[in-house]
């Protein structure tokens, strides 16, 4: 077909009308935005003022997905303005969480744009916290509803087309965001304002800060996978949620008094103008390619695969890089002590980097990842511990590289998620055994019996708390969620997958298990009077269960 034929064609599936979806996201991140600058103008803790003049940054800040998604639909890029908002959206929870640290104690929490603590009591929440929180709900809601204009976009296109190599570059500005946001947002000498590490803070700041890392990879790394219009939009999106998120703590630690500039937002801001560069190329190839539905095509498999096997390697390299280097830092007469589990996460990454290795293996590292995740969250639980002692410990390098690790996991994750999807969508129509009882059964075991093991301690000791999902609840339990999520998701995928892969995947699901009971030896010589616990013995019996599930599966590969 010409060129003028097929740039006509381009614009007809651009421009046709969308359905009511894209009016609906808008008036609904119209809400959000009226929300969040309402939000910024009331106080949000009452009895103290904010450290500077922060409203008209704030009010800039929450229109910047609005205003972008409103100039791109009235340029009829409607994918584009649809993937603003679900970019926006995927921030929006970890936003929430880190705000509710105010209602458990506002003391703990940097955010000199609202308020700066004067004294140590906490003072009362104001209106303006819950009309933020609103705001972030609202912005949920509006990505929720944008992705039906999304969808509409690429049933339009048919297909996806073809990819460029750097649009793979997507993810590691996101890797690199995701590291800035763990980082102190300011460095503080103000006694009444103690700036720390995500993994050196209260609860809900840190699940904050983990959603937000968690939320830009995943949102970059499918970003890749969707059509190029939304996925640009995606792309922006995350990068005015970043800005939304940090300009506040450079600005913070330019101007505030006894406040400094940290090198987290610094990393943050950069990464953020690294999602724009992909986002304007990804835009303006899409518009003059001239691709046609039917000249479209998946993204080369192989590709995909050399991606994954890369971030496979990166995570094993600095997983073991974690694990050598030490996380906690003793000042003066103190000694540190290196986490007791620091060696499993030395096994977790050397297994995920055989499996990025050995192609035949790759299903096993959808899994496998999650071991770095399960054992860093481990390691990372021992210098949170040690920095309560005011003065006598500081986080070491160790804590960086274990955090990049865990985050390099997560992009490894999605990138072989998605080397799956290209991987189903090239192949021929499979013919997949019907699932009998003879692999039911010990799925169905497996599953449960992985609830069981991740929710109750491996170890069991007379003066011993073990962290857990319903109890006790700290760092180490977003590792036991992962490690949860990963095996549960492998027993799930495995009714559907073909019988040798799906055998190679609970597999990966087994190695996961072990990590988690192998808690036991490693924390046995550390702990007085430790000995097995109940979920020990449920780990165990899952294990079985995911071993014969496995083998049932391979012989009916045969």
């Amino acid at each position: 077909m010409p060129t003028s034929e097929a740039a006509q064609a381009e614009a007809a599936v651009s421009t046709q009308p969308r359905p009511g979806a894209l009016t609906v996201a808008l008036a609904l991140s119209a809400a959000a935005t009226a929300a969040l600058v309402l939000g910024a103008l009331l106080p949000v803790v009452t009895g103290v003022s904010a450290g500077f003049s922060a409203g008209p940054m704030l009010i800039i800040l929450a229109l910047l997905p609005f205003v972008a998604a409103l100039v791109f639909t009235f340029e009829r890029r409607y994918g584009l303005a649809a993937g603003v908002l679900l970019g926006a959206a995927a921030l929006a929870p970890g936003r929430l969480a880190l705000d509710m640290q105010v209602l458990a104690g506002s003391q703990d929490i940097v955010r000199p744009e609202y308020y700066l603590p004067g004294r140590y009591d906490d003072p009362p929440v104001g209106v303006g916290f819950w009309v933020l929180q609103a705001g972030f709900l609202l912005t949920i809601a509006a990505g929720y509803t944008a992705n039906r204009v999304a969808q509409d976009e690429a049933d339009a296109l048919g297909a996806i087309p073809a990819r460029r190599w750097w649009q793979l570059l997507a993810p590691f500005p996101a890797i690199w965001a995701a590291v800035g946001l763990v980082m102190p947002p300011v460095g503080s000498a103000n006694v009444f304002l103690l700036s720390h590490s995500a993994f050196e803070s209260p609860a809900f700041v840190l699940a904050g800060y983990l959603l937000l890392g968690v939320g830009v990879i995943v949102a970059a790394s499918v970003a890749l996978t969707l059509v190029p219009e939304v996925g640009a939009g995606v792309l922006v999106g995350l990068a005015a949620g970043l800005l939304g998120v940090v300009v506040p703590s450079v600005v913070s630690g330019l101007v505030v008094d006894k406040l400094s500039l940290s090198a987290g937002p610094v990393l943050v801001l950069v990464a953020a103008f690294g999602l724009l560069a992909t986002a304007l190329l990804l835009a303006l190839t899409f518009r003059k390619a001239g691709e046609l539905p039917s000249e479209a095509k998946v993204p080369g498999l192989s590709l995909w695969r050399r991606v994954t096997g890369a971030l496979g390697v990166l995570t094993a390299a600095l997983a073991v890089a974690g694990c050598l280097a030490p996380v906690v830092v003793a000042e003066a007469g103190f000694t540190a002590a290196h986490s007791p589990v620091r060696w499993l996460l030395l096994i977790a990454g050397v297994l995920t980097g055989v499996l990025a290795l050995v192609p035949v293996a790759r299903p096993a590292l959808s899994v496998a990842w999650a071991g770095v995740v399960l054992t860093g969250a481990a390691v990372l639980a021992t210098p949170v511990a040690a920095t309560q002692v005011a003065g006598a410990f500081t986080i070491g390098p160790g804590v960086v590289l274990t955090s990049l690790a865990m985050f390099a996991a997560a992009a490894t994750a999605v990138a072989s998620v998605v080397t799956g999807v290209v991987e189903r969508e090239e192949a021929e129509e499979l013919d997949r055994p019907a699932l009998g009882p003879a692999l039911a059964v010990p799925l169905a075991l497996a599953g449960v019996l992985a609830v069981l093991t991740f929710a109750i301690p491996v170890v069991s000791a007379p003066d011993y708390v073990a962290p857990g999902l319903f109890a006790s609840f700290d760092v180490s339990s977003w590792g036991l969620l992962a490690g949860l999520a990963a095996v549960v998701g492998a027993v799930a995928f495995a009714v559907r997958s073909r019988p040798a892969k799906g055998a190679v995947l609970l597999l990966g699901a087994a190695a996961v298990v072990v990590l988690r009971v192998a808690e036991l030896p490693f924390l046995s010589g550390k702990i007085e009077g430790a000995h097995a616990g109940l979920g020990f013995w449920f780990g165990l019996l899952c294990l079985i269960g995911l071993i014969v599930a496995a083998g049932l599966s391979a012989r009916s590969a045969k």
